[in-house]
């Protein structure tokens, strides 16, 4: 029997190890090469994803300090600038925030745009107010008496489309912190006036009458487009021009200018032997001081007076104080007493500050440009507060640490215990009697002083006018029920406060027409300090 023999050929295994090999070697080359072109892939979209996030960041940042740099050069101080992005809703107009960074991106006056769009090298750059946008501004912390006002955009969102066909979202709520202060010596706004007056200051007469100012003051005797002068013409001018009696006193009477600033917008005369004192701060006067019979003019402070003629406003002559008998150093104590120079730019600015000169009747005086305009806060027609108030108001309260309140005349004698510690608007013209008092008056009216025994008035104080100043919304708000009769309509129990008939601005305005009248310069001018910071910040990529 033959015997089998084992076959044993090993010819073509080496090659299918080399095979496998190449196939193992070749799938994890290929999964290396994926996975780094993975990563590849990621960190270029992660690079993308940053630089159009950044210039999306970029694109905020470019706005806001837009913005932060408008609301810093704010010099005039006519509104507050944030303000001006508002809305009528209580909302922001985007339309305006990206009109601030690029010019080309038309936005009106009356626009409220909810977003708006423009495209910078491919990329699509739209502004919009995300939910719960909504602008708010509010004291530092609540508190009224805060120089710091906090402006807050909420919602911003910043959405950047790009040709690679990303979308990022940069959400935030933008938060300026805007303090202003006084380029100068600060005159402390309407709650440092004893009073200002769209009216005249004289005594009854017939005896002696004293009074001492010992805040602020303005007075004014204006005579207006198409009114007659004292000699029968007619001002032609096209101005509100000085009148002849802003000042005005007889027999023995008395006024002390005590306060820093007292500006008198017309001519002051004393006749008989009335006497005039400035024993602190300065007196500016827009016309001549007149000293007649045996009057004196009494000064330790400063006195202004424009050094050229006043022709545009029908004065020929530079103001000056003039002596009607000649002998000037008689009436004055010291004598050679001597006035500071106002130049014309001086007073062209405070003119054009109290619209004097634009030709117009009834916009002018200094109520007028503190006061919300026609009243709107009021009744939204078209009277300035505060005419046609058929009852009047008296209210006081305990907060703070201090009692003091806000009142409305329409009774013409007011007695010390009604106004003390009141910020009080006269709507006819005032009587005031011997006492003492802390008050801020507001006239539209002339103001009469009728007192045997010294009459001396004080001022609300800036500290308390803030928190009288408060909007009638406001919880903290000291507020009272009124009526008014507007065009014929009554309207009744009208829940105010003080703070409804001011402008937001109505102290800086204050600050810097009392600027104009000392240097020129218009010394209330605010420095507007500004900050910023982006709050609940959020990051969204698509």
């Amino acid at each position: 029997m033959k015997r089998k023999e084992k076959y044993n050929n090993n010819r073509g295994a080496a090659l299918i190890s080399v095979m496998i090999a190449v196939t193992f070697i070749t799938i994890v080359a290929s999964a290396l090469l994926y996975m780094a072109y993975m990563n590849y892939t990621m960190k270029a979209v992660s690079v993308q994803s940053k630089r159009n996030f950044y210039e999306t960041e970029g694109y905020l940042q470019g706005v806001t300090v837009k913005l932060q740099d408008n609301v810093a050069n704010l010099s005039s101080g006519t509104t507050t600038y944030l303000a001006t992005f508002k809305d009528g809703a209580d909302n922001y107009d985007c339309k305006k925030l990206l009109a601030l960074k690029y010019p080309s991106v038309a936005a009106d006056a009356s626009s409220t745009a909810a977003s708006a769009s423009i495209e910078i090298d491919g990329d699509t750059i739209t502004l919009k107010r995300g939910s719960g946008a909504a602008y708010t501004v509010a004291p530092m912390n609540g508190d009224p008496t805060s120089k710091t006002q906090v402006h807050t955009f909420k919602g911003v969102t910043i959405v950047q489309e790009t040709p690679e066909g990303l979308t990022n979202n940069i959400k935030t709520d933008i938060v300026y912190y805007v303090t202003e202060d006084s380029a100068s010596a600060d005159a402390g706004g309407v709650g440092e006036f004893s009073m200002m007056v769209d009216g005249k200051l004289y005594s009854s007469g017939g005896g002696f009458s004293f009074i001492s100012l010992y805040g602020n003051n303005f007075i004014s005797d204006t005579i207006e487009p198409g009114e007659a002068l004292p000699d029968g013409s007619t001002n032609n001018t096209g101005k509100t021009i000085p009148g002849y009696g802003a000042i005005n006193l007889t027999d023995n009477d008395k006024v002390n200018i005590a306060g820093k600033y007292c500006v008198v917008y017309g001519d002051i005369v004393l006749n008989d032997k009335s006497c005039l004192t400035v024993t602190n701060g300065n007196l500016c006067v827009y016309g001549d001081i007149i000293l007649k019979g045996q009057s004196t003019l009494i000064c330790s402070g400063k006195i202004y007076m424009v050094g050229e003629a006043l022709t545009e406003y029908g004065r020929t002559n530079p103001t000056r104080i003039i002596a009607e008998d000649g002998n000037l150093n008689k009436h004055l104590y010291p004598a050679g007493l001597t006035t500071q120079n106002i130049t014309i730019a001086n007073f062209n600015s405070l003119a054009s500050e109290l619209k004097y000169n634009d030709n117009v009747s009834g916009n002018d005086g200094f109520l007028f440009q503190i006061l919300e305009e026609h009243g709107k806060a009021l009744t939204g027609d078209n009277e300035l507060f505060p005419e046609d108030i058929t009852n009047g108001c008296n209210t006081s309260t305990t907060k703070y640490g201090m009692t003091y309140g806000w009142q409305v005349f329409k009774d013409s004698v007011g007695n010390g215990s009604d106004f003390d510690n009141k910020l009080t608007f006269a709507i006819v013209p005032l009587t005031v009697r011997d006492t003492s008092v802390n008050s801020t008056i507001l006239s539209k009216s002339d103001v009469t002083y009728d007192t045997q025994h010294g009459f001396s008035l004080k001022k609300i104080g800036p500290e308390a006018f803030k928190k009288l100043n408060l909007n009638s919304s406001d919880p903290n708000a000291l507020n009272c029920s009124i009526s008014v009769n507007v065009n014929g309509t009554n309207y009744n129990n009208l829940n105010v406060s003080a703070g409804d008939f001011f402008k937001d601005d109505c102290d800086i305005i204050v600050n810097r027409i009392l600027g104009y009248a000392v240097n020129g310069e218009g010394g209330g001018t605010p420095i507007v300090l500004s900050s910023l910071k982006f709050e609940n910040w959020v990051k969204d990529s698509e």
